[in-house]
């Protein structure tokens, strides 16, 4: 089964280098999150949120350079919220304007509906050197949750951006969602919305870049029956890190951790948010992306000929001298 997994691992790679493309994955790790089998609001017997909640994610991406601009990038990812998602947009870009769009689908989220449907668009709009806007845009189509395992994501984001020396910094509102269809008398709905200012430094030469966030993040659980709307929050003041090695000109490691330097309860957690004297809440990632048009094939060795010795060399020519020195030796005879 390894050597399947490596041959196989083998042969993408191969197809990468062939067709240029980059690709990348991320492993991650948080206890910012409620978790996906609950079906029912937190006990009120419950003194304070269990920061032993972990939840584990990831993603993979594929970026393939089309033509005249354009691009395809397909992404898979898992996270604490939206569950499993998968996109492939095509962009242009055109410098000082860029547009994406393409198909998102809800992969195996349930087992009766395993794919929804939607659309993903993106707009940035960028003067080169000085500031950019961008949006983006996820959301399913034609999800009524009106049976048992349907479920419908969604994700909003807008950012603005400037840029300084050495740094580009960036404010952003984000908005993810995921509803279940759980029962014939319940709907659950996950959701987080995310304050953050970002400043990524960066300087020539230097073979990492060091990203700062400081942003508050709300997450709520809601739990929507026949008799009422249950909904566990919390609100988290977060301090986040990230760090990109780049040992090769082709290959990036990413190390991430978004700390909550404080998070409390509110809703039905009103007053029992973890307890900050003995709680560590935070959301670990290790990603990496390789550019296969950036890798360098060994240089081919310079040719060598070589000769076979003549066994039968031709003879010397005759100088002038020596046909002098044989007629002057005729002579003395």
């Amino acid at each position: 089964m390894k050597r399947l997994a490596l041959s196989a691992f083998a042969l993408i790679f191969c197809v990468a280098l062939a067709s240029a493309v980059d690709f990348g994955g991320e492993f991650t790790m948080t206890n910012l999150g409620f978790p996906w089998n609950m079906v029912a609001a937190t006990d009120p017997s419950v003194v304070s949120y269990s920061p032993l909640n972990f939840l584990y994610g990831g993603g993979a991406t594929v970026n393939q350079s089309l033509m005249n601009n354009l691009s395809l990038a397909t992404t898979w990812s898992l996270d604490s919220i939206q569950r499993s998602k998968l996109v492939a947009m095509v962009r242009y870009d055109a410098g000082v304007l860029q547009i994406g769009f393409g198909p998102v689908f809800g992969a195996f989220n349930s087992a009766s509906s395993p794919l929804e449907a939607g659309i993903s668009s993106m707009v940035k709009v960028e003067i080169p050197g000085l500031a950019f806007i961008g949006f983006k845009n996820d959301s399913s189509l034609g999800t009524t949750l009106g049976a048992v395992g349907e479920n419908s994501q969604g994700f909003n984001e807008i950012s603005v951006g400037w840029y300084v020396k050495n740094a580009i910094c960036t404010a952003s509102m984000t908005t993810r969602s995921f509803q279940l269809r759980q029962s014939a008398d319940l709907v659950i709905t996950d959701s987080m919305a995310d304050y953050a200012f970002n400043v990524d430094i960066f300087k020539k030469n230097v073979p990492y870049n060091l990203n700062i966030a400081l942003g508050y993040r709300t997450m709520s659980k809601e739990f929507l029956s026949t008799a009422g709307s249950v909904k566990d929050s919390l609100g988290i003041v977060i301090l986040g890190t990230k760090i990109v090695f780049h040992p090769a000109s082709f290959l990036d490691l990413t190390f991430g951790l978004d700390s909550g330097v404080y998070t409390f309860g509110f809703d039905n957690l009103q007053g029992k948010g973890p307890d900050m004297d003995n709680s560590y809440m935070f959301r670990g990632s290790l990603g990496f992306m390789v550019k296969t048009d950036k890798i360098s094939l060994p240089p081919k060795s310079a040719e060598v000929e070589y000769f076979e010795a003549d066994p039968n060399p031709p003879a010397e020519a005759e100088t002038k001298d020596s046909k002098i020195d044989e007629t002057a030796g005729t002579q003395t005879e």
